[in-house]
């Protein structure tokens, strides 16, 4: 059994929402069969004139004029006494007309600025557990410091 799941980012919910009535309905027939069939139903994209989108799939609606790209997310088998289900996220990452590669190049800016935006993230978080790090640190000099103080006074009287 599988279950499939897909979720929109803020950018291709823009996408779907600027369709028109007549391809945002032809659009749904085609995200219903990706529910039904998960990943495997589109095509595989590598590389598209110098862009790098190993690890996009597209599907074609309006007679091959617009495209879907999605990516996988998440895959995990979920285990129960009665079966076994295969569970993949599939996260849509532009809606638009394949016209002059405009839906390639659009996907690309996104996932080259969300590559971005992650390797800014980690490093903030990196910066952060070193900020704690010596924070810890300084903590742990100041009491043995007072501890020291307290040592040498005690002494002394």
């Amino acid at each position: 059994m599988k279950k499939v799941i897909i979720v929109f980012t803020r950018q291709s919910l823009a996408d779907y929402n600027g369709l028109s009535k007549e391809l945002r309905d032809e659009c749904d027939v085609l995200l219903k069969k990706l529910r039904k069939v998960g990943k495997s139903l589109g095509k595989p994209l590598q590389n598209k004139n110098g862009k790098d989108l190993r690890g996009l799939y597209k599907l074609y609606f309006d007679k091959a004029r617009y495209r879907i790209v999605y990516k996988v997310i998440g895959e995990e088998i979920e285990i129960t006494e009665v079966s076994e289900t295969l569970k993949e996220t599939l996260e849509i990452t532009g809606i638009g007309k394949r016209d002059r590669e405009f839906i390639y190049d659009l996907v690309a800016r996104r996932v080259s600025e969300y590559k971005e935006m992650n390797s800014q993230f980690e490093s903030m978080m990196e910066g952060l557990g070193e900020a704690l790090e010596y924070i810890k640190g300084d903590k742990s000099k100041g009491r043995t410091r007072k501890k020291n103080e307290v040592k040498a006074t005690s002494q002394k009287g």
